[in-house]
């Protein structure tokens, strides 16, 4: 025992001394030193200073070994491919178009007893216009194709691959029942997505099919609906619109969907009918009330198959020719994610505009 005391004694000295010794502030953090050159007006107001020594330029050098390393690029040069060990750090206001805030925008949203909902800001903005994706910059007569993918956040692993993978013209929407929903959403829109609220609604044979907890139903008052749909909004924040999850008896009641319409558009938000039921009132009503809208046309998942969801790929591009524009809609399952993400690597050299889909409200147009 006295001789390992003696020995961490030692140990415990030429700690002490090193650290003395050595001018080693981040005691072994990685460093990375650059030289940042004034801007032109900087270097006009300090033109009275004494000029420091010139910067080793060495500094500007890649880094020949491994580790992190600073790469000075000029405005428009592209960055080459990060290897293993490089920290990337990209610039927020690169890249065209507006950038979707991540957080919720002061002054949108509204206290309630289930949390913020989202509603018209008093200078007349919109959770629509704001959180909506920017309008593509294209030829208006280029065809345009909007993609939603639905049931986002039940799954985390589902989740990080489509926003992984998905390119950020194609609209993510959420279920109100996932965990970390705020993480989530934040996350997509600040890779560039649209997002939007999947509100469950009434099918035909409810109850044997029930959507979840809190479903508007055509049998409660419209007071009753409207303190369902509140719970459900508050789950999340920022998004721009809202999208039916089933409801083919709820879409088909004008009594029940009425209501619904109203307050969506009171709110400043658009509404997506996915397009599965045909007896669907969502565009008349919406018509009738100045909701802003859009349906799907084509379910991109009928038969979850990759030539299967390539073939309804092909007929969404046909749609989009002979109409100016096709909305398509699809589960987020994993096979589906990957052949979108496929597909829109080379829609564009095809004459294709991926655009989301609150552009095709006539919200950006």
């Amino acid at each position: 025992m006295p001789a390992l005391g003696g020995f961490l004694l030692i140990i415990g000295l030429l700690a002490v001394a090193w650290i003395i010794v050595v001018d080693d502030p981040h005691g072994g953090e990685p460093v990375a030193v650059v030289a940042v050159a004034p801007s032109a007006e900087d270097a006009a107001g300090a033109s009275d200073d004494p000029q420091p020594a010139a910067p080793d330029q060495s500094a500007d050098k890649p880094a020949t070994t491994g580790g992190p390393k600073i790469i000075a690029l000029n405005p428009g040069t592209p960055a080459p491919p990060p290897t293993d060990g490089d920290i990337v750090i990209r610039d927020p206001t690169a890249g065209a178009g507006r950038v979707i805030p991540v957080g919720p925008e002061t002054g949108m949203t509204e206290a309630s007893r289930y949390g913020p909902l989202p509603r018209i800001a008093a200078d007349g903005r919109r959770p629509m216009d704001v959180y909506g994706g920017p309008a593509p910059e294209a030829d208006s007569r280029t065809p345009r194709i909007a993609i939603i993918v639905s049931g986002l956040g039940l799954s985390q692993t589902g989740t990080q691959e489509a926003i992984r993978l998905l390119p950020p013209e194609v609209t993510l929407a959420f279920a109100p029942y996932g965990n970390s929903l705020g993480r989530w959403v934040s996350r997509a829109r600040q890779e560039g997505h649209e997002t939007v609220l999947q509100v469950p609604l009434e099918p035909f044979d409810y109850p044997n099919n029930d959507p979840g907890p809190h479903t508007l139903l055509t049998t409660l008052s419209a007071e009753e609906n409207s303190e369902r749909l509140h719970w459900l909004m508050a789950r999340m924040s920022g998004y721009a619109g809202v999208m039916n999850h089933m409801g083919a008896r709820f879409t088909a009641s004008r009594q029940a969907l009425e209501p619904l319409a109203r307050e969506l558009t009171e709110r400043g938000l658009y509404f997506i009918d996915d397009g599965a039921s045909p007896r669907s009132l969502s565009m008349t009503i919406a018509e009738s009330v100045g909701l802003s809208f859009v349906s799907g046309d084509l379910a991109l998942d009928t038969t979850p198959a990759k030539d299967e969801i390539d073939a309804r790929l092909l007929q969404l591009e046909t749609m989009a020719v002979s109409r100016g524009r096709a909305v398509g809609v699809a589960a987020a399952l994993p096979v589906v994610v990957e052949r979108i993400a496929e597909w829109a690597k080379t829609a564009e050299s095809r004459g294709f505009i991926l655009t989301p889909a609150s552009t095709l409200t006539g919200r950006g147009n």
